[in-house]
């Protein structure tokens, strides 16, 4: 990773996410409703470190304004899409999903957001045994990746 880049990864390292905690779940073992994923001062602590970033790269007020529109659609994409939890996620259904935004960037570029959800569950039981979420970010020619998985265990 670019070294420039440092700032936005230490708030990614740092992101706490048990808000999405306690999970409800009905009688079947669908999620009914869970917290918030992401605190919204870590995303918007993000977008300000990213403004800073270009200030100081000596980016206009046009275009400081143009990299604050395109980080809100950015965010708004992603955000819509990282914090689905799947209803079954403790006992899936299928072996997962993906879904695809467009981002269109005020630059006139256009990329993609794509969150892909792979699944797999105990033979026996039904549980879910793992689960990975790979985030894809692609804009041009440029790809970025990302995944977290997890699996569930007897302890």
């Amino acid at each position: 990773m670019p070294a420039k880049l440092e700032p936005i990864a230490t708030i990614e390292r740092n992101r706490v996410t048990d808000g999405k905690f306690p999970i409800l779940i009905d009688w079947s073992g669908l999620i009914v409703s869970a917290g918030e994923a992401e605190l919204t001062s870590d995303v918007d602590r993000a977008i300000e470190v990213a403004q800073q970033m270009a200030a100081r790269n000596g980016a206009s007020t046009t275009q400081q304004q143009q990299l604050r529109a395109a980080l809100a659609q950015v965010q708004a994409a992603g955000n819509s899409l990282l914090d689905r939890l799947p209803r079954d996620l403790f006992f899936p259904r299928n072996n997962g999903f993906a879904d695809r935004r467009p981002i269109t960037l005020p630059d006139g570029r256009s990329g993609v957001f794509e969150v892909i959800y792979s699944v797999t569950s105990q033979p026996l039981s039904g549980l879910l045994d793992r689960a990975e979420r790979q985030v894809v970010t692609r804009i041009g020619d440029t790809e970025q990746i990302s995944s977290e998985h997890w699996e569930l265990r007897a302890i």
